[in-house]
């Protein structure tokens, strides 16, 4: 059953990266974001979509690093009981 599930899950992979692939090839052109105080970038859409959610992940690892740091740190203790 495990063989499957790991063709299975390569398939849904493969799948993924050619439907990422394809919406940055429609997403070429470029964008102008406004900043304060008159500040202004531009580039491509598709960088912006992979800089807001790669800082979504990094936010949100952060967010959770105490919470995982107290889970090890139980699981530790209830293991040396």
């Amino acid at each position: 059953m495990k063989p499957l599930i790991k063709v299975i899950k390569g398939f849904l992979t493969v799948v993924a990266f050619f439907l990422f692939f394809a919406f940055a090839l429609n997403n070429q052109h470029s964008v102008n974001i406004q900043f304060i105080f008159g500040a202004s970038l531009q580039l491509p859409l598709i960088l912006l979509v992979l800089a807001t959610f790669s800082i979504g992940l990094i936010v949100g690892t952060l967010g959770m690093l105490s919470h995982w740091w107290k889970q090890r740190s139980t699981i530790k203790t209830q293991q040396h009981q």
